[in-house]
């Protein structure tokens, strides 16, 4: 006669949820701007393509697509290339490391028409270093990638490295970027998103100028989760 509230809770219990440890992810990514916040109507509009915007130059007079956007927190906001690191607060496992990637567009200056579309190889974007204590976990990381629809370009540079302190529950990051394009690193919580910092391109800097320049802007912030 007990069998079926035996039955029952036993049923209850194995459908009980499981209790999962807290996760932070720190997006760290670059993209081109809709706009050149140093240089005023650079960015050209792309034929037929309304609300895209497009780099007028390139060595040999192409016009390649921007992102067509402003800073952004929301984790899958295009971008050219870069990663997202996911902690596990509670098991202290070595973090993981999903790449991000972006399409890249050339188009036809004078009609929009797309000449080449392609994605940089998976490996742009890497992290290093890591250390998993008892209540800090830190790691490094490096971004450095060109336009994949050009036979010889210059590379887009970042680097740094992030501590995340399980303790006082906050993530640091203390980083350097290139001159061109824009920046921006993002903590993702159960809570929502938060900036740990945003960096537009140098003055009027543009891909041209990465060929002399190097990962040397000072980048970093901070966040609580």
């Amino acid at each position: 006669m007990y069998k079926p509230l035996f039955l029952a809770l036993s049923i209850s219990t194995c459908l009980a949820p499981v209790a999962r440890a807290e996760q932070v992810s720190i997006i760290i990514r670059t993209f081109i701007p809709g706009e050149h916040p140093g240089r005023p109507g650079y960015m050209l509009p792309v034929p037929g393509h309304p609300g895209l915007t497009m780099l007028p130059e390139a060595p040999v007079g192409q016009c390649f697509g921007t992102d067509s956007r402003s800073f952004s927190d929301k984790p899958n906001a295009s971008s050219r290339f870069g990663g997202k690191i996911t902690v596990d607060i509670g098991s202290g496992a070595a973090p993981q490391l999903d790449p991000i990637l972006g399409v890249t567009h050339e188009y036809d200056c004078d009609d929009g028409t797309v000449l080449c579309e392609k994605t940089a190889g998976t490996d742009g974007f890497s992290i290093s270093d890591v250390n998993v204590s008892a209540d800090v976990v830190t790691f490094s990381y490096n971004g450095a990638a060109s336009n994949p629809c050009l036979m010889i370009a210059p590379n887009i540079r970042f680097t740094g490295t992030v501590r995340v302190d399980r303790k006082t529950k906050k993530v640091t990051i203390d980083g350097k970027n290139d001159v061109f394009p824009s920046f921006e690193a993002v903590l993702l919580t159960s809570a929502g998103a938060k900036s740990l910092f945003r960096m537009t391109p140098d003055g009027d800097a543009t891909p041209a100028s990465l060929v002399t320049s190097s990962a040397s802007r000072p980048a970093s912030g901070s966040a609580s989760f």
